[in-house]
């Protein structure tokens, strides 16, 4: 249950609650309950010592979702396109990201509870 394509040292805990987040869904929406218990019981079927979730659990997900926010930002204002129609696209990202951040942020202790 680690996910490779952000390679790099990250604590086990703040991975497995960033994968349990994003493929419940997390950046549509609510995080989907079903989902991400599956992934969490899972993980501690597997051996896994998740123990109960706290907030800065969170870490690596904020993280990389500030990155995205950065890159698409750098893209808008014309960095690193490969296309000219890459800038739209990115504006469109950027404002998704930018849109989702208060709610990331309300939503800390309730995911929290969600993977306890």
């Amino acid at each position: 249950l680690i996910d490779w394509d952000a390679e790099g040292p990250v604590s086990a805990r703040h991975e497995i609650a960033k994968e349990a987040l994003d493929w419940a869904g997390v950046h549509q929406g609510e995080p989907d309950r079903g989902v991400s218990s599956a992934m969490i019981g899972g993980y501690r079927a597997a051996g896994g010592d998740f123990g109960p979730a706290r907030r800065n659990d969170f870490g690596e997900l904020i993280g990389v979702i500030l990155s995205w926010l950065e890159y698409n930002l750098r893209r808008s204002l014309g960095e690193r396109l490969q296309d000219p129609s890459d800038a739209d696209l990115a504006k469109r990202e950027a404002l998704q990201v930018l849109g989702n951040l208060p709610r990331f942020a309300a939503s800390l202790d309730g995911w929290a509870t969600l993977l306890s």
